[in-house]
């Protein structure tokens, strides 16, 4: 990526990094013989938005050097906090020099003139590749015209890149002056200072050069000559700056380097992979070393034994007095020292009732600071917490309290109703516990107040369980094709590296504020979410329930750097009113899944979110997947160069059934590049990265499990998502097959649906399957009733649901007709139903959907599919 997208500053670090060991030591002796460079190298000044004054740099008159600088910032709207920390230079000095230069980068632009479009960028990086030697610039100066056009490269070799060199060559080195020092100096005085010759009088797209006006065109004077194709100029630009990389980075002569590239051409597969090589290599560099990184320190945490709650120990003793987790609800604020003297009452109170290592306890609350100090205590003494979707209710709520075993039941006063519903059904040796604020009078019989119990129990740090990093954590409750939700079980390991890769991959940092929003029972809001907290040392703010009007608003107060989202999140947002507050805020990144490609860059314009950090991943999957850089529509990739080093493939399904294609080896069918399959990791169990923990119920287990996917006698797990891979590796989510779909954040089991309808139905056969709106994330559920005599009473059936189904999971639509049609071994063919929606042009049967204002279902005619598809009619 560094090669062909020379303009993505933060996906060349490890390229300058790993291949400066010669321009870097130059650079450092420069500063060292230079005044002014000599006492940057002592004091080491960096550039954030921490160390400058904004507002007095937007005051300084207009064609000072601050004045300018401030005005690229915004007008690009770049950030110089967007500059990674050097990793990979063990040298102090020579880490500081590379990340100097990063710093200046934008100062360039100011300097120079020139905008951060591909243009800009190619010409910056010609100037700097003459004046550092850095072996990044001069391939992102060779490789970023394979971006241009014909016109504009006809622009950059005649007018701008002489100038570049000419400037780069005459200049004095630009890491020897104190810019810091230099803010009121006019632009055209430091130019000239420096030896940067005047921009030539060309507009380059974007903001014209400073100080330049309008656009001049340009003319080739006299007889005109035959000028090579851009393509061919592009393919010899190309092969030139691999050459001198083969030649700096190895250390190979002339004579070893013209062959090595020549082997490398004719053993890659010729030019189209040359081109994905040089599109993708920095790219899957970066991402392998994350993961071995993230791999190196699992493996280390299962040699020593290490659970979550220990490594949280070593967090809260690093960070004792930082602010951890503040609760947007009351304000209630916890430092990690707090949130570890909480957990250790949790632990030593339930310890003190005779729990130990293994047993499980249910907790049903909603999202609030106790939620994570509670299953962490659990965690202190090895008490496994089994985390219930707060929004279940009587049989699936009874379900998850019993399959998971649980000898307790932590619930917050909120849930104190749903509570009573179940508890006559609950066996009387499960203990009861609350938490909150309510009257005695309104209290469950038999249920104990936690929070005075609490109160009173020691602060000292639990003995720790007889576990490890591969054992047992707590489970999280998935939509579950047997009609009820199912366990997943999350090991410690899984839980660090869900949490880690995201931390790593998206380029985090511990003094981030994460604003999170999404419900703690799901992996998103716990693992990937605090999990930056107890990890990491991040500070979560905490909201019960998601916000639009609010969400800005909460961002300023608290000062969030990134925020979480699903893709309704976004597009909620969006649809808001213009608010002053949206563009007031100091959030880098948004970080979530299932953002549509459609609103995806209107999101980011909009509120000024310079990254988004889209990931692919169910809570117990083995190939999780991330867009670390930023490319738009994608939910992540796989190298194309080397498949092999991450397990996962896209595999042919039939449509109808959505069966797995083998071919005639028994081995399943890769797609190929452009075609939809389902994903699917492969199976190590030597490996805890490519492990899958499955479920408790080991039946489900199995149904996510196939056999001779990659090879004959391997195992891979079915994710059930069809995806499609570009021919650079890239991944975009198409369909979620299988028995869920996904509405509102949350996942709908179409079985469970099924069975809830058929029940309240008298058991009439019931279909339930997710059908697409436009521009609405997710489906809706939709449900096709056999009703031959058209006997259904609707009002009563919407009563019904109300009282057996989470809002997310009642059906938006429904249709009722004489038969549906099965298949030979009597399962429901939901494929022509799908494709027939809910359109009553193509449906002649009864179509009713869901009002959501009056809470009952009315007649769907033409009109009301009209405002339907229009966004007109909420629903």
């Amino acid at each position: 990526m560094a090669l062909y997208d020379p303009y993505r500053h933060d996906m060349v670090a490890v390229l300058g990094e790993t291949t400066g060991c010669l321009a870097l030591p130059n650079l450092r002796d420069k500063m060292k013989h230079h005044p002014e460079g000599y006492r940057i190298l002592q004091e080491r000044p960096c550039i954030r938005l921490s160390t400058l004054d904004m507002a007095r740099l937007r005051g300084l008159p207009d064609g000072t050097l601050g004045r300018e600088y401030v005005r690229f910032l915004e007008d690009n709207k770049v950030s110089p906090d967007t500059r990674m920390p050097p990793k990979f230079v063990d040298d102090e000095e020579l880490a500081y020099v590379i990340q100097r230069y990063r710093e200046v980068h934008d100062l360039m632009h100011t300097l120079l003139g020139m905008p951060t479009n591909m243009l800009g960028e190619v010409v910056v990086k010609w100037f700097e590749a003459i004046q550092t030697g850095l072996p990044m610039c001069v391939l992102g100066a060779a490789f970023g015209p394979l971006r241009l056009s014909a016109r504009k490269l006809q622009v950059l070799a005649t007018e701008l890149v002489p100038w570049a060199i000419r400037s780069g060559r005459n200049a004095s080195c630009i890491l020897n002056v104190y810019y810091e020092q230099r803010w009121e100096q006019p632009v055209e005085s430091l130019r000239e200072e420096i030896g940067i010759f005047p921009p030539p009088d060309i507009r380059v797209g974007g903001r014209a050069p400073l100080p330049l006006p309008a656009p001049l065109p340009v003319q080739v004077a006299g007889p005109q000559r035959t000028r090579r194709s851009p393509a061919a100029m592009l393919r010899l630009a190309a092969f030139a700056a691999l050459l001198l990389f083969f030649r700096v980075s190895l250390e190979l002569s002339w004579a070893q380097a013209i062959p090595a590239l020549f082997i490398f051409y004719l053993g890659s597969g010729g030019w189209d992979f040359f081109l994905i090589f040089i599109k993708t290599i920095r790219r899957d560099v970066t991402t392998g070393l994350v993961l071995l990184r993230v791999k190196w320190q699992v493996w280390r945490h299962v040699r020593e034994k290490n659970t979550i709650a220990k490594i949280f120990q070593k967090t809260a003793s690093k960070y004792p007095e930082k602010t951890a987790l503040i609760f947007q609800g009351t304000g209630e604020s916890w430092t990690f020292q707090q949130l570890d003297e909480y957990s250790n009452q949790v632990a030593n109170f339930f310890y003190s009732q005779g729990f130990r290592s293994g047993d499980v306890v249910a907790l049903f609350m909603e999202s609030r600071n106790q939620y994570v100090g509670l299953w962490l205590g659990l965690a202190k003494i090895g008490v496994e917490t089994a985390l219930v979707n707060s929004h279940l209710r009587m049989e699936a709520l009874l379900h998850c309290i019993t399959i998971s075993n649980s000898k307790a039941v932590v619930f917050g006063v909120e849930m104190m109703e749903a509570m009573q519903e179940v508890q006559p059904s609950l066996e009387k040796s499960i203990h009861l516990f609350w938490s909150g604020e309510a009257s005695s009078e309104s209290a469950l019989p038999g249920a104990k107040h936690l929070d005075p119990l609490l109160q009173t129990a020691q602060r000292h740090q639990p003995t720790p369980p007889d576990k490890g990093f591969l054992d047992k954590l707590f489970y999280i409750y998935t939509s579950g094709t047997t009609g009820l939700p199912k366990a997943a079980i999350v090991v410690n390991c899984r839980y660090f590296r869900m949490s880690s890769l995201v931390f790593y991959g998206f380029r985090m940092r511990p003094d981030d504020v994460m604003y999170d929003c999404l419900p703690l029972y799901h992996a998103a809001g716990n693992i990937v979410g605090v999990g930056q907290c107890l990890l990491q040392g991040m500070t979560i703010i905490i909201r019960k329930k998601f916000s639009a009007s609010h969400f800005w608003e909460d961002c300023v107060k608290y000062n969030c750097t990134i925020v979480q989202y699903i893709g309704e999140i976004c597009r909620y947002l969006l649809n808001q009113p213009y608010q002053e507050v949206e563009r007031q805020h100091r959030v880098r990144m948004a970080l979530g899944n299932g953002l549509r490609a459609s609103i995806w860059q209107e999101f980011m314009a909009r509120f000024g979110i310079a990254q988004v950090a889209e990931f692919y991943g169910a809570t117990e999957c083995n190939c999780s997947l991330g867009n670390f850089d930023n490319n738009i529509g994608s939910c992540g990739f796989n190298s194309r160069i080397l498949p092999g080093v991450y397990p996962i493939a896209l595999v042919r399904v039939d449509e109808d059934t959505m069966d797995l294609i083998r071919g005639p080896d028994g081995v399943c069918i890769r797609c190929k590049p452009g075609e939809p399959g389902q994903l699917v990791g492969r199976i190590v169990k030597s490996n805890p990265l490519q492990h899958f923990d499955g479920y408790l119920n080991q039946s489900a287990t199995n149904k996510k499990i196939a056999k001779d996917v990659f090879t004959k006698g391997d195992a891979a797990y079915l994710t059930g998502d069809v995806l499609v891979m570009d021919k650079y590796g890239y991944m975009y989510f198409r369909d979620r097959t299988g028995d869920t779909f996904r509405w509102k954040g949350e996942n709908v089991s179409t079985t469970e649906v099924e069975g809830t309808l058929s029940r309240i139905l008298n058991l009439t056969d019931v279909v339930v399957y997710g059908v697409e709106i436009p521009g609405i994330e997710g489906k809706a559920g939709m449900a096709a009733i056999v009703d031959p005599e058209n006997s259904c009473d609707l009002e009563g059936f919407a009563s019904e649901l109300k009282k057996a189904l989470p809002l997310y999971a009642r059906p938006v639509f429904l249709r009722f007709l004489h038969e549906v049609s099965k298949t030979s071994t009597y399962k429901f063919q939901k494929m022509e139903l799908r494709k027939q929606g809910f359109d009553p042009a193509l449906v002649k049967d009864r179509l009713y959907f869901l009002d959501s204002r009056q809470g009952r279902y009315l007649q769907l005619d033409k009109a009301a599919f009209s405002r339907i598809q229009s966004g007109q009619q909420k629903l």
